[in-house]
């Protein structure tokens, strides 16, 4: 069977579209349906401390508070959440004890590289599992990408990303710089993919990631309904439907349309948002 996973990032991603206000009751009843359809990761939201905290939000400004929304049992899925480099302190990440997030993805610009890995680095040793998130992975050249590839092996992170943060991507983008990747990065570290839906082509790059030549694992982001910053991101519930269809997965689609029906529904229309200015 391929290997892959599903990172699902509604709470996180999704919260462009309503400045993360889903509500503290929606927030844990959205990470309990998602850990009943049996993802294997999701991502919470945001750790920041640039923004003040609201419990309606899912924007966080401790691990501790993070761990307040936490369903109590846990399942079989990883729990992790988003720091956009630059607003956060490392000091004041405490050291992983296996209560609260198991891991933190860091999302940050090219310029921005050098001083990221640093942060990574310090991630690492608190126990955390770690995602490299490197925004617009398209404008990397090859040279800079492999020393990104050479950063990964030495940090050593859960998993290193593509993110077509301006859904720009299309299939030979996305498999050049992927295969470029699985030649290069230890294999021991999952190669990710972020994909934006700006070109409609998320779905189908996400197959053809899938459907790779290769045996390493990957992970995939997608959001219930899509929702996501501009034209939205990958749908979970399809993709999900699609891996149970191709590739004899157990994931649990129902729990899914539960939050579109009783959460993301209410919301109302997904409007275009200004322009980009985070992580994704």
């Amino acid at each position: 069977m391929k290997k892959i996973k599903v990172l699902d990032c509604t709470l996180r991603d999704g919260g462009y579209i309503n400045d993360w206000n889903f509500k503290y009751s929606n927030i844990t009843m959205m990470l309990n349906y998602l850990k009943e359809s049996e993802l294997d990761v999701i991502e919470c939201g945001f750790l920041s401390n640039k923004k003040t905290y609201d419990p309606e939000r899912s924007v966080f400004d401790t691990i501790d508070r993070m761990k307040g929304v936490l369903p109590e049992d846990r399942g079989d899925s990883k729990y992790v959440c988003m720091i956009n480099y630059g607003e956060y302190n490392v000091k004041d990440i405490p050291d992983y004890d296996g209560t609260s997030v198991d891991g933190i993805r860091i999302a940050f610009h090219k310029k921005d590289l050098s001083e990221a890995l640093e942060f990574f680095k310090e991630i690492s040793k608190k126990g955390y599992m770690t995602f490299i998130q490197p925004m617009i992975t398209i404008n990397y050249s090859d040279f800079e990408l492999l020393k990104l590839a050479e950063a990964a092996n030495d940090i050593k992170p859960y998993a290193l990303y593509i993110a077509d943060s301006f859904g720009v991507m299309k299939r030979n983008d996305l498999l050049r710089i992927f295969y470029l990747l699985d030649h290069n990065v230890n294999r021991n570290i999952l190669l990710g993919y972020h994909a934006h839906n700006n070109l409609q082509l998320a779905y189908s790059n996400a197959q053809a990631l899938v459907n790779a030549n290769t045996n390493r694992e990957r992970i995939i982001d997608a959001s219930v309904f899509g929702m996501g910053r501009g034209a939205g991101n990958l749908n979970t519930e399809l993709f999900v439907q699609y891996l149970n269809d191709s590739l004899d997965k157990k994931y649990n689609g129902y729990p899914l349309l539960q939050i579109i029906d009783k959460v993301l529904n209410k919301i109302g229309s997904f409007n275009a948002l200004p322009p980009f200015i985070g992580p994704v």
